[in-house]
């Protein structure tokens, strides 16, 4: 009979992956408005300001964000993971009130130290307190973005699905609007750009905070809040130094390379991010996916086989990114920012490790060994850390990205090595090693290497990674049972 249960039919295989992608597009489909944005407005980025204000403003931003998560402390996972072990509408409003109020305190607190501290920390990372004013508009960002965090993770865990969408992508929207018109109609220096971000999270975050008032304003528990503390504390760290790490990355790059190498290493990290909408968009649902299905065998079993269908589907995106990107970089960012080709590789590769992270780490995941993820996100960002250290200065934008690269693949290789010992998973290692080795040798030849393949044989070389990849993909899809030479993990 359990030998039954295991034969999974590959039409309800195909039918719960097909569910997930339909989830993760619905929920990712703001982040594409948004990249549409973003992909329209680098040009206007990259002609009105000059590189070096374009890599002052990704460092702002970096500061921004820095804030943005002190103030989440990674209660968005503690409250996802509390909300579906409540059954009872009012403790949920109860809890969800709580993390409310909780982001409102910290965003205060952070908010005000960007203000009043704004020139000196202006001072310390960009090398004059003239932009003091850029550093306080930071403030905006780090309000308006925590409070949309909170209200999109309600949203996700609801299953409200359409009005998540209609926060996140309403936000980017507002935010490349009110940007051509701050640059164009007011000034174009880097503080137009950050005050937009800023109203955009803002806006979209009121009308999230209107959409699930129904189900989020119960009474505020003290209780509450500690037990998202004790779930949330384990992931503090590593969450405190991504963004920590980022920042110290680009200061680096600025203090040893100049602005312009930031710019290099920011424009070819936004091109490769259009291939980590993938990621981005599965990674929002996967979490409440895997949780639903449990750890069973039969369901072990469809999760190791529907991740590698993910990382199917991130090494492509990867790989056709590749193929376009010497002739994107001129026509999107102009001719001045074609040394920022290497940057998009590198970026390319981190992205297909960051897939194999989410994937290997849903052991982790399931046993509630939040631990593991954190210890693995936090070794990886010293060797982040370490490896720029050590490059940015003679390499430039390139070694940054090459050093988000070698962070993620060490994550996801510690998280794997921790994951073994909590849930028995069968993944399919050798397709695995296939479809992300395949795929960083077109990403590699395609913008790495110092000549450039012509176009149209990085095109054939992308379409052959595909069908590789579509081949692994419904053989691993198809599949009742799992291949055999391919281990527990």
């Amino acid at each position: 009979m359990t030998a039954m249960r295991d034969m999974e039919p590959p039409r309800a295989e195909l039918r719960g992956f097909a569910r997930l992608t339909r989830d993760s597009l619905v929920l990712s489909s703001g982040l594409l408005v948004g990249k549409a944005f973003g992909i329209l407005l680098l040009p206007i980025l990259a002609r009105l300001l000059t590189p070096e204000d374009l890599g002052r403003m990704d460092v702002v931003v970096s500061v921004a964000s820095a804030a943005t998560v002190i103030v989440i402390l990674d209660l968005d996972s503690a409250a996802v993971r509390t909300y579906f072990d409540r059954p009872l509408a009012s403790d949920r409003a109860s809890l969800l009130a709580t993390w409310y109020c909780m982001t409102g305190i910290a965003a205060v607190l952070l908010a005000l130290v960007l203000v009043v501290f704004a020139a000196p920390i202006s001072q310390l990372l960009l090398g004059s307190s003239a932009f003091g004013n850029t550093v306080a508009a930071g403030a905006l960002v780090v309000g308006g973005g925590a409070f949309q965090i909170v209200a999109l993770t309600i949203l996700r865990a609801a299953g409200r699905t359409l009005k998540y969408a209609l926060v996140s992508g309403g936000g980017l929207a507002i935010y490349g609007v009110m940007t051509v018109i701050l640059l164009i109609g007011w000034q174009a220096s880097p503080t137009s750009p950050i005050l937009a971000t800023g109203l955009g999270f803002g806006v979209s975050a009121a009308l999230g905070a209107w959409w699930v008032r129904d189900i989020a304003f119960g009474p505020p528990k003290l209780a509450d809040a500690g037990i998202l503390l004790r779930l949330s504390l384990p992931l503090v760290p590593a969450g405190i130094g991504a963004v920590g790490v980022e920042l110290l990355n680009r200061s680096f790059l600025l203090l040893g390379s100049g602005a312009a190498e930031v710019a290099y290493y920011t424009v070819g990290l936004r091109i490769a991010s259009i291939a980590g909408l993938t990621v981005a968009a599965f990674q929002l649902a996967w979490s409440p996916h895997i949780f639903a299905m449990g750890d069973s065998p039969v369901s072990r079993r469809r999760i190791a086989r529907q991740g590698l269908a993910i990382v199917s589907l991130v090494a492509a995106g990867a790989v056709v990114v590749a193929a376009v990107a010497p002739e994107a970089i001129t026509v999107v960012a102009g001719t001045r920012y074609e040394p920022a080709l290497p940057a998009i590789g590198w970026s390319l590769l981190a992205v297909i490790a960051s897939g194999l992270y989410l994937i290997l780490s849903t052991p982790s995941a399931l046993a509630r060994r939040f631990g593991d993820i954190g210890v693995a996100s936090a070794l990886g960002l010293i060797a982040t850390l370490v490896v720029n250290l050590l490059l940015a200065r003679p390499f430039g934008g390139a070694a940054t990205a090459f050093a988000v690269m070698v962070g993620q693949l060490v994550a996801a290789s510690v998280v794997t090595l921790r994951g073994r010992a909590h849930v028995g998973m069968r993944w399919q290692w050798r397709s695995l090693a296939l479809v992300a080795g395949s795929a960083s040798v077109v990403v590699v030849v395609s913008t790495v290497l110092p000549f450039h393949p012509p176009l149209g044989l990085r095109i054939a070389l992308a379409a052959g990674f595909v069908v590789v990849g579509a081949w692994t993909l419904f053989r691993s899809l198809g599949a009742s049972r799992v291949t055999e030479g391919d281990g527990l993990a």
